[in-house]
């Protein structure tokens, strides 16, 4: 996989609050966790009304949890969102000290979308007349 920039920051991540939010500290750092919202990928909501969505939830921030705790983790920040989380990339260091990106992977074992088809879809659909079923 790519290796992360060389402008990205160690971390340690303390807790995965869902398939694309995690809570962090830089290492070596003291102070306060940052809240970060993962920029490229959109999770199930864990609280969805679906249950097959609040499963795929579950097995997004679960699988999360495993590539990003306890592992050597870099981020690279990009910026600010409306909640105040930072919107970064990450990466983890696999069993093979192998780079991987954490959103490609979870994407790739289809547990999450990437942001831009959930938002296209999204768009499309708001324009579609709703059927009654």
């Amino acid at each position: 996989m790519d290796a992360p920039p060389p402008v990205a920051a160690s971390v340690h991540v303390r807790r995965v609050i869902d398939g694309d939010t995690i809570e962090l500290r830089e290492v070596g750092a003291d102070g306060h966790y940052e809240r970060v919202r993962l920029s490229r990928i959109t999770a199930p909501e864990l609280g969805a009304r679906s249950s097959a969505l609040r499963g795929r939830a579950y097995s997004a921030r679960d699988r999360l949890r495993a590539l990003s705790v306890g592992v050597e983790v870099v981020i690279v920040r990009e910026s600010l969102d409306k909640y105040g989380r930072t919107i970064a990339r990450l990466w983890a260091r696999d069993a093979r000290g192998e780079w991987r990106d954490v959103e490609e992977v979870l994407v790739d074992e289809g547990l999450v979308e990437w942001w831009q088809d959930f938002e296209r879809r999204q768009r499309r659909s708001s324009r579609e007349p709703s059927k009654m079923v």
